[in-house]
């Protein structure tokens, strides 16, 4: 799938392109994984200079506008990724509990429709958020027999 015009999606969602926001979107659009606000400041600021009050503002105006989804960890730390309407499909995440690291799950790996979940419930489902929590690739690996450290995990990928 080519990547998504960050104009494009601003325009859908009703918002203006500014500087500040376009960055923001690249940086999550352009990501294979959710991404932490730290993150995204960091790519950010590589090209412009930003503070977190105005990240954190863009942030929560995308996910109100529904082009961004904001991702619980076992952290406590936010991440950000592409919602269905920001073009990247509905999908799962896996959470390592050793380095923090957070995966998106193609639908493949995770096979779930979300559709009929919606449908299903008497209620209105509004949001669902699909996270497996346990030990990576690259931990299982590395043999590291240390315990999970909500807090101060860190990505090493």
């Amino acid at each position: 799938m080519p990547n998504p015009d960050p104009k494009k999606l601003l325009r859908n969602a009703g918002l203006s392109m500014t500087l500040n926001r376009g960055l923001v979107l690249e940086s999550i659009a352009l990501s294979d994984r959710p991404l932490r606000a730290r993150e995204i400041l960091e790519e950010v600021r590589a090209r412009h200079a930003m503070n977190k009050v105005t990240l954190y503002r863009i942030l929560d105006l995308l996910v109100d506008k529904d082009v961004i989804f904001r991702h619980s960890s076992g952290d406590r730390a936010f991440r950000y990724c592409l919602t269905a309407s920001g073009t990247r499909a509905s999908h799962c995440h896996f959470y390592c509990k050793r380095c923090g690291c957070m995966e998106c799950l193609s639908v493949e790996e995770m096979p779930i429709d979300f559709s009929v979940l919606r449908e299903s419930f008497p209620m209105r489902v509004e949001e669902v958020e699909v996270r497996l929590d346990g030990v990576c690739k690259a931990c299982q690996k590395s043999g590291s027999s240390e315990s999970p450290t909500p807090g101060a995990a860190s990505f090493s990928g």
